[in-house]
């Protein structure tokens, strides 16, 4: 396979789209053929910088509680005295029960389970809510299928 077929003949946006109205259909094929080259990469490079900048935006919310869970040897303790948003809705589900025993202490119970809280949607909502950004590697199977039945019909 010719892997240099891959990349558009030339990357002049005017040049492209002057050859795509030329009488002659090989030129007009070609330029075709770039425009599409070029509209799938522009649209990798939007996709990709859009999750990037998603991981990112997840990675310093998270960081957040990482940092202040390090800090402290007492995960309990953090997750008690912290304003994070997360913290507080695991504070809302905690039951505090006296000991029974004289002594003053006080034992906490989650009343749920601690991943409903720290879930994929709670810490990662931007990449896991967008149906566009799940269906793209599907998008764009389905665009490079389409591309090589119509090579193969011309």
């Amino acid at each position: 396979m010719n892997w240099l077929l891959l990349l558009p003949s030339t990357v002049n946006l005017f040049s492209i789209i002057q050859h795509l109205f030329d009488s002659d259909p090989q030129l007009a094929s070609q330029a075709l053929s770039d425009l599409f080259i070029l509209g799938t990469i522009g649209l990798t490079l939007f996709f990709g910088i859009l999750a990037a900048i998603s991981t990112l935006s997840s990675w310093r919310e998270s960081g957040e509680y990482l940092i202040l869970l390090q800090k402290d040897g007492d995960p309990l303790g953090v997750a008690t005295s912290s304003e994070l948003p997360l913290f507080r809705e695991l504070q809302h589900h905690l039951l505090s029960i006296p000991n029974r025993d004289g002594s003053t202490r006080i034992t906490q119970y989650r009343t749920i389970d601690s991943a409903e809280v720290f879930s994929e949607t709670t810490l990662a909502q931007n990449l896991t809510s967008s149906r566009l950004f799940l269906a793209v590697p599907g998008i764009l199977t389905g665009i490079g299928v389409k591309k090589s039945a119509w090579s193969e019909l011309v």
